[in-house]
């Protein structure tokens, strides 16, 4: 499933895959099954094994409770997101959900959100890996995380220039992973302003890196 889209405002982008549409992913095994990548091998031969979602957009603003900024969904394969700036005001609303089977991949420019329980960017999977390559995220009110990664059986890596929570019990960032390593790359600053707040929070299985430039945290118990 490919979705290619310029500015979308009120819709947001939901895209599904549901099913089998080839054979079940074969752990392990690289390249597409059955489906084909558009044009050159691109994101599919990068991140792993197919079927798969495609998500190139521009700009997404979202108004409204429980309405996602861009949801993609697939049900047996990979997930791939490429985003420049995703903008959501509703309480449960997230900015960004990739949720996949095998492989995660996340390129985001600028991420906001407004609302209660609204975190920036969500990541999860089963098997694969999950890479997010993040800009700019800003959440503004209580449980919503900047960034959260979380797979079960597969490594996480986070790259992230700046994130800033204002709203408590909410955490920078977020990467877990049950039996895979976990990797955290803050490049300029986390800033979290609320109560029971915490700056990175990264649990791998055998292999956990932190690496950050600046964080700081405001509030009690943060």
């Amino acid at each position: 499933v490919t979705v290619t889209a310029g500015t979308v405002s009120g819709g947001g982008i939901d895209v599904r895959q549901d099913g089998y549409v080839s054979s079940p992913p074969v752990l392990g095994q690289k390249g597409p099954l059955g489906i084909s990548a558009p044009g050159d091998p691109g994101p599919l031969s990068a991140i792993g094994y197919g079927p798969g979602i495609y998500v190139d957009s521009d700009s997404v603003t979202r108004t409204g409770d429980n309405n996602p900024g861009i949801n993609a969904v697939s049900a047996d394969g990979f997930v791939s997101i490429t985003s420049g700036t995703v903008s959501t005001n509703g309480a449960n609303s997230d900015g960004i959900i990739a949720d996949a089977y095998t492989d995660v991949a996340i390129d985001s420019g600028s991420v906001t959100t407004a609302g209660n329980d609204s975190s920036g960017i969500l990541a999860t999977n089963r098997y694969g890996s999950i890479t997010i390559n993040s800009g700019t995220v800003t959440t503004a009110r209580a449980g919503s995380l900047g960034i959260d990664a979380q797979s079960v059986a597969g490594p996480i890596s986070v790259t992230s220039a700046t994130v800033d929570t204002t709203g408590p019990s909410a955490i920078g960032i977020n990467a877990t992973s049950t039996y895979q390593m976990v990797t955290v790359n803050n490049t300029s600053s986390i800033t979290t302003e609320g109560d029971n707040s915490t700056g990175i929070n990264a649990a791998g299985n055998y292999f956990t890196s932190v690496t950050s430039a600046t964080i700081v945290t405001e509030g009690d118990n943060a």
